[in-house]
């Protein structure tokens, strides 16, 4: 890490700017170019946006456990295509024997 000899080279995190003396920690990015910086407050904003997502990922239809029912892909599929009534009665069967084979 470069080592400052005046205000004027203050380190400061990539993210919010703030410098490395109004923050805990300071995180140098491995490489020298180009060069980033992150505190540990913009970190623990990262990581409570990375929980939120995990948390939106796991729907109750596409847990592991449940695998939904053909009537109820081809329900979902009505609500958003329009037309292909065939394929949305096919798709679903090809869906859950492929995926039922894979386990």
């Amino acid at each position: 890490m470069k080592t400052r000899t005046g205000p004027e080279e203050a380190l400061r995190c990539s993210f919010c700017h703030k410098s490395q003396d109004a923050v805990a920690k300071l995180i140098s990015s491995p490489s020298d170019y180009p060069r980033a910086y992150i505190c540990d407050e913009c970190v623990a904003v990262c990581n409570s946006i990375l929980e939120d997502d995990r948390g939106d990922a796991t729907h109750p239809a596409t847990t592991a456990g449940h695998l939904p029912k053909p009537q109820e892909v081809k329900s979902f599929l009505d609500d958003y295509v329009i037309g292909q009534d065939q394929t949305k009665k096919s798709w679903p069967w090809r869906f859950t024997t492929t995926t039922s084979a894979s386990r």
